[in-house]
């Protein structure tokens, strides 16, 4: 008699009442160890989640409509493309602050900051040159006319509405400037209340702030700095930090103490801890370090932005700023302060702080407490307690079910409620995984009581299955189901070329023998490279990398699979050397990496093994593209990315294939070694290429005609040939990208 059978019969003899009793006794167990969990050990992985489920919470919300009292000057790439590359020379930031106070800003906040001079053009001319004294002397008067610095000072202090930015470091990598320096020392908390001598803040160990002139012509300086959680999302902005022993605040608290008619920011401490922070009127409560859970209003632009060329070129109507807060900076691609939010992976630094000053005048920010707390802690053990207590009571399982969906259907409603309504951050994860553990392990422990249970997935299955298939089910029986599981893959799809024509030319007899001969080396080069077979189409295969069992190194298995396959071509006119006049055979075979749902899909009475998804469509695609560009494989930029330090590629072409709205970049796989002559036709490929991405389209046409003579056969280069006389008679608009829309399949 096993073990398990001996505490099954034990239990038993207790009879209904213990049963119910250890049931509680579970879920009991399962509450206080989530509490535990969730307030004394905090698992970093579980804290993720939990931020992961707040973002959720935001994205099923939507926007929330902001205030109109703060406004963005974005230079974004419109901008840089007009002027010219960020940061701009400072005599035109100068003038776009002038241009921002002209049209009605109260208070305008730069997310920039000036450590360095800048100084005039005429620098260099005066110290490169021998100079009669005469002639320095009026290139220095010039110099003094043109100095960019004297520029951007002289704005700042002239719209007298300025607020600095600076930024400060956990490291060394700022400046250790002393809080009586000139930039620091208007930037200070105006005081400080507390009861205690000392209490936590965010503490900093350096910083890089702006020159002394600017920072004296400006009303002080905010920092920028965002504090993302540990899966690197910015959920909570820190309002003030410590440095050196002195409070300093956020950008756009400062930014809102000046509009405020340049309140005072005074910092509350209560026992050890930061409880809030006053500004005027306003009290904004924070968590222990001065910090403020971000209600954020929506996606990237939801707080209204304006372009900074259309400001300098005058596109804006008269007092568009007017009795508003204006943010000024960048938000262009690989310039700007980019983070990680709930509505976003590149969220301009410049919006968080905006939707802060949002927060802080609509009195709506996040607000999690001592007391939401206390609701997490309630939740999650009368949760488990009902689940102890009603199970034992309930024979049917669908009935369990019920009752375990429906709590947790009324748990999701009222934590969104609050969320959305009352802007209550209240725990998500810790009572929905506590709930479905102690609800799965005591369902586990009455089946145990009274059934038997026997697995018959290795049984049933073992014959029609491959091995590994058949350990996977086993270990996850939910596979058996209809349906299955979302996994990147890497998908392979291979076809003849021109085998209709082929087909027409042989008996059935003769064609079956043929189809045998290539498919067998083809299925063995997708066999030997950890490769599973999906199926055969016609004279196609499609083949899966990475499932059933899984591997991370999919991508460079399937390349190889690729690049065997069509070594393999030369070989096959030895299993059948009668049909020597069908050789030699030529295939395409396309590659794409992705995310594809994987499993048992068809019906509910017959299924198979298989991979559906738009990653699927696409790598069909590609294997038929190869034809249109003259290659043997084509992979995307998904597969390139995981594959370029394994093989040589070629960049092909960026573009939309048919049922597609993104672009898709395409790159020739040529192996992992080529000629001397193929690597420099590649790089002239690629020169002309870039020519052709840029619109210089003679410049390419030029290039790619020299390539032709190099390759007169080579299809793609006779394409872009093509393409670059066709833009060069029908000039392209400025909104070009340079893919290319492909209309068949």
């Amino acid at each position: 008699m096993t073990f398990l059978t001996k505490l099954n019969n034990t239990i038993l003899k207790g009879g209904t009442k213990n049963n119910r009793l250890i049931s509680v006794l579970i879920a009991l167990s399962f509450g206080v160890f989530s509490v535990l969990l969730m307030e004394v050990v905090k698992p970093n992985l579980f804290e993720d989640i939990e931020g992961n489920l707040l973002d959720a919470r935001f994205q099923i919300r939507g926007v929330v409509q902001p205030s109109g009292l703060v406004n963005l000057v974005s230079v974004d790439d419109e901008s840089i493309e007009a002027i010219g590359r960020w940061p701009w020379p400072r005599d035109i930031q100068a003038k776009l602050i002038e241009e921002i106070h002209r049209l009605g800003a109260v208070t305008i906040g730069l997310d920039i900051i000036y450590s360095e001079p800048e100084g005039s053009p005429l620098d260099s001319v005066i110290e490169n040159q021998n100079w009669t004294q005469s002639e320095r002397a009026k290139l220095k008067q010039l110099q003094s006319q043109t100095n960019r610095d004297t520029a951007l000072t002289t704005a700042i202090f002239m719209v007298g509405n300025v607020v600095n930015g600076q930024f400060f470091y956990l490291d060394e990598q700022g400046d250790a400037l002393g809080a009586d320096s000139i930039a620091l020392s208007h930037s200070k908390v105006d005081a400080i209340k507390s009861n205690t001598e000392s209490f936590r803040a965010m503490d900093f160990s350096s910083v890089t702030t702006n020159l002394d002139s600017i920072a004296m012509a400006g009303n002080g300086a905010g920092f920028f700095n965002q504090i993302p959680e540990l899966d690197g999302v910015v959920r909570k902005a820190p309002l003030v930090i410590r440095y050196q022993d002195n409070l300093y605040p956020s950008l756009a608290l400062k930014t809102l103490a000046h509009y405020l008619d340049d309140s005072p920011i005074i910092v509350q401490a209560l026992g050890g801890y930061i409880n809030q922070v006053l500004v005027g009127d306003l009290a904004i409560k924070t968590n222990e370090q001065g910090g403020l859970p971000i209600n954020y209003r929506g996606p990237k632009e939801t707080i209204k932005t304006y372009k900074a060329i259309d400001v300098l070129q005058g596109r804006l109507p008269e007092g568009i700023f007017k009795d508003k807060m204006v943010l000024l900076g960048s938000t262009a691609i690989g310039v700007f302060d980019s983070h990680s939010a709930p509505f976003g992976a590149e969220f301009p630094g410049l919006e968080i702080q905006a939707n802060v000053i949002e927060n802080i005048v609509l009195g709506d920010p996040l607000s999690r407490n001592a007391n939401h707390k206390l609701v997490d802690i309630i939740t999650v053990v009368v949760g488990c307690l009902i689940i102890g207590i009603v199970i034992p009571f309930t024979s049917r399982t669908p009935t369990r079910v019920l009752l375990y969906l429906t709590m947790l259907s009324v748990l999701l409603y009222l934590n969104f409620l609050a969320f959305s309504e009352l802007n209550h951050w209240n725990n998500l994860f810790y009572p929905t995984a506590t709930w479905s553990l102690c609800f799965i392990f005591i369902m586990f422990y009455q089946s145990f009581m009274v059934e038997a249970r026997y697995s018959h997935v290795r049984s049933a299955f073992k014959h029609y299955l491959s091995p590994a298939l058949v350990d996977q089910l086993t270990a996850n029986p939910d596979l058996v189901n209809f349906g299955g599981e979302e996994k990147e893959l890497s998908i392979l799809f291979s076809d003849i070329r021109n085998f209709t024509n082929l087909s027409e030319t042989v008996t059935p007899s003769e064609l079956s023998r043929f189809l045998q001969a290539y498919m067998d080396p083809m299925t063995d080069c997708v066999l030997d490279n950890n490769g599973t077979l999906d199926k055969y189409i016609g004279d196609a295969v499609m083949a899966i990398f990475g499932a059933p069992v899984p591997f991370d190194s999919h991508p460079v298995d399937a390349c190889q699979a690729a690049v065997d396959m069509i070594k393999a071509l030369d070989h096959i006119v030895e299993r059948v050397p009668d049909l020597k006049r069908l050789f030699p055979v030529k295939a395409g075979i396309g590659v794409h990496t992705g995310n594809v749902v994987v499993g048992n899909l068809g019906s509910s009475q017959q299924f198979n093994y298989t991979v559906i998804g738009d990653s699927v469509n696409l790598a069909a695609r590609i294997e038929s593209l190869t034809k249109s560009y003259g290659v043997e494989i084509m992979i995307s930029d998904a597969t390139y990315k995981k594959v370029k330090h394994h093989f040589v590629c070629r960049d092909l072409d960026r573009v939309r294939v048919k049922g597609k709205q993104e672009p898709v970049e395409l790159y020739e796989l040529q192996g992992t070694e080529i000629s001397t002559e193929q690597v420099r036709f590649n790089e002239q490929w690629q020169q002309a290429l870039n020519q052709y991405r840029r619109r210089e389209f003679e410049q390419a046409l030029t290039a790619f005609n020299h390539l032709q003579t190099l390759q007169p056969e080579n299809v793609s280069v006779l394409m872009y040939v093509e393409r670059c006389q066709y833009f060069i008679a029908n000039p392209v608009g400025i909104d070009w990208d340079g893919v290319y829309t492909h209309t068949s399949k």
